[in-house]
């Protein structure tokens, strides 16, 4: 069996999972990039996307996460997010309009549009989205 370590997501809403897992992938702001047991201590931005993990038993999950960092320790690594969701947590049909939403003010002409918040909301969708094909 692969080598585990401890992983632990954190959001505003307090901890969303702890415990032992083989591997993770998570949406870097350089790139997605993979964190394997004995991986070289680093901390990096995350971007808005999809974080894959596999659990210590073997189980692959995928959570739809947002911005925030990561922090790879020798102890483990600790995950500080914006948000998660879990595929089951995941409206299709929500999803689907909220980023219809998000393309049509961006492509609007309104001066007072608020881009960053609209490509915010674009990018949740779209992760959200890629959660529930990837499940």
């Amino acid at each position: 069996m692969a080598g585990t370590y401890y992983l632990e997501i954190v959001t505003p809403n307090g901890k969303v999972h702890e415990g032992d897992v083989q591997s993770v992938v998570v949406p870097g702001a350089a790139g997605s990039f993979g964190i394997q047991a004995q991986h070289a201590p680093l901390i990096s931005a995350l971007e808005t996307g999809a974080l894959e993990m596999v659990d210590a038993d073997g189980k692959r999950s995928v959570l739809a996460i947002g911005e925030g960092f990561v922090e790879v320790l020798s102890q483990g690594v600790k995950l500080l997010t914006d948000f998660t969701n879990r595929d089951e947590e995941i409206d299709r049909g929500r999803a689907e309009k909220a980023r219809e939403r998000a393309l049509n003010r961006l492509q609007e002409h309104d001066e007072k549009l608020d881009k960053a918040r609209a490509n915010a909301a674009l990018y949740r969708a779209n992760a959200r989205l890629k959660v529930i094909d990837r499940s």
